[in-house]
């Protein structure tokens, strides 16, 4: 042993190793669900949301001359059923734009969480994916996110992040 004081000792160089790979082992599963959660998300709300936008807004106009053509309730009017169609239509492109957004920000958080990076990214995906209907399938998103956070604050797993 030498006399240096300031020396690491070789004891605690493998044991910091292994609390990393212990770590990494640890995210390895809840990282991959996110970035799962995350596709799912882009695709439920750009198909979703983006299909909603067109049926309301794309086609708005034969819908509204279909209502002319047919004897309708008379306390409805075209006016009411155009708005009705713009509120559904931008709605749709709402949705369409949030689980975009959303769905980006857990796969980002999903990457950095497998490489023990941006914790703070990581935690704010987990919980985007907590919150009902932001996120494709809430079925599949909120378990995930609920598990992401968890292990986020594990005691081994939150000193392995830079």
């Amino acid at each position: 042993m030498s006399d240096n004081p300031y020396q690491q000792m070789p004891a605690a160089r493998t044991a910091g190793r292994s609390n990393l790979k212990l770590a990494s082992e640890k995210v390895k599963t809840p990282a991959i669900l996110l970035i799962i959660s995350g596709v799912i998300g882009i695709l439920s709300g750009v198909f979703g949301g983006g299909g909603t936008a067109a049926l309301y807004l794309g086609m708005q106009e034969e819908m509204l001359q279909e209502l002319e053509n047919e004897p309708q309730d008379p306390a409805v009017t075209p006016e009411m059923m155009k708005l009705t169609m713009d509120v559904f239509g931008w709605g749709g492109v709402a949705i369409a734009v949030f689980g975009l957004i959303t769905g980006v920000i857990s796969i980002v958080g999903g990457v950095f969480m497998l490489k023990l990076r941006g914790w703070g990214i990581a935690l704010i995906a987990g919980i985007l994916s907590v919150v009902p209907c932001l996120q494709g399938c809430c079925l599949f998103s909120v378990p995930v996110g609920i598990y992401v956070i968890i292990v986020l604050c594990d005691s081994q797993v939150k000193p392995a992040f830079k």
